[in-house]
């Protein structure tokens, strides 16, 4: 059984030289746990043509069979497709073109977008990939730790979450909490701040 993968990345449209053209989605993503197979993006299917004109796709995967024991820690994991023989132009209907593709996940949706016209994808609202300068540990993921968060950690289990070395070494521990809730004890972070200290840890945890 497929499921949305945590987070799409980045989405990049490319058409190839026919006529019609076919047009090529790849998309990259994050897996929330390593040993996510099979993963592809589903085209969503409308009875009338979406308002902006973007054609939807879920960016899924299969995740581990239940019992397998993963640690928590995202996983890159990339999909592709073909649009084949597609008239960008009139692609809804007549005169209704096609403006871009966005990729549903779990946290957060992706997209690109092209100028018709030109007919050449014009990228939009998609990031370079990211690097390990990107994140650090003072400016990005210690601001995410409220006072009363540190002060309640270092009371109940003496683990400092304003120290970069103490996060580092339980970064694992710490993203598995936040996942499935239980962090912090009075209500979930926002699924942009958890995804911002998932990349942290994917990127190499700088300081």
């Amino acid at each position: 059984m497929t499921t949305r993968i945590y987070s799409a990345d980045i989405v990049l449209l490319s058409l190839q030289k026919s006529n019609p053209p076919n047009l090529v989605i790849d998309a990259e993503g994050y897996a929330s746990t390593p040993l996510w197979t099979n993963p592809t993006l589903v085209p969503h299917h409308y009875l009338i043509p979406p308002e902006d004109g973007v054609q939807g796709f879920d960016f899924v995967a299969t995740p581990p069979p239940v019992g397998t024991i993963v640690l928590q820690r995202l996983t890159k994991t990339r999909a592709n497709t073909v649009m084949p023989a597609i008239d960008i132009t009139n692609f809804w209907g007549p005169g209704q073109a096609l403006k871009g593709i966005r990729c549903y996940a779990q946290t957060n949706t992706k997209q690109a977008l092209f100028d018709v016209p030109v007919g050449m994808p014009e990228v939009a609202n998609i990031p370079a990939a990211p690097t390990a300068e990107d994140l650090s540990f003072a400016a990005d993921v210690r601001p995410l730790f409220r006072d009363v968060d540190i002060n309640m950690m270092i009371a109940v289990r003496n683990l400092d979450l304003g120290s970069f070395d103490v996060v580092s070494e339980h970064a694992d521990l710490i993203l598995s909490r936040l996942l499935d809730g239980t962090m912090p004890c009075d209500g979930p972070w926002p699924a942009s701040d958890i995804d911002t200290f998932a990349r942290w840890i994917a990127l190499g945890k700088t300081p």
